[in-house]
């Protein structure tokens, strides 16, 4: 109940603060964001949460197309971290005089650190709520399928995240 009043009052905030700024992208566009996250992931029947930081960089191949990647470091119960390098092709449906830019998207990667053969795949969706010319905090639920030596996993979380666009 705490998480939901802390996301619910986060995007309160994040959508009064965006009422001064449209999305302002378009082809040629480059975006440099950093998120965090706390995921579950199952596995056979078990579940662990996961905590995830990330770095990401894309670049606006269209005025709706975005090609990107992601840096992940996760950290699950008990186990040690390890990293994700992960692709992404995002669709945006932005709008006239809207702060908010919409998106669905599609993830490929590989991890590092947990097996010695695991990819993975997923997709997501979310909406960025720009807060001024060139700033945006985005929220992002997903699911992600990974396949390891050991087996699959199954993630879903909510990543939030800070963007900058140049």
């Amino acid at each position: 109940m705490r998480i939901r009043c802390r996301w619910a009052v986060a995007l309160l905030v994040a959508g009064a603060a965006a009422a001064a700024s449209a999305a302002q992208v378009g082809q040629g566009t480059n975006e440099l964001n950093a998120s965090g996250a706390v995921t579950v992931t199952g596995s056979g029947g078990d579940s662990t949460t996961t905590t995830v930081v990330g770095v990401g960089l894309g670049h606006f191949v269209s005025n709706t197309l975005e090609l990107g990647g992601d840096f992940s470091l996760l950290k699950g119960g008990g186990g040690d971290a390890f990293g994700a390098a992960n692709l992404r092709l995002s669709l945006h449906f932005p709008k006239t005089d809207s702060t908010a830019l919409p998106y669905v998207g599609v993830t490929v990667g590989r991890s590092y650190g947990l097996s010695d053969n695991e990819y993975m795949y997923g997709v997501y969706g979310g909406v960025k709520l720009f807060v001024s010319d060139g700033a945006a905090l985005s929220v992002q639920p997903f699911i992600t399928r990974a396949t390891a030596d050991f087996g699959n996993a199954t993630s879903l979380g909510i990543v939030s995240g800070v963007s900058l666009f140049f």
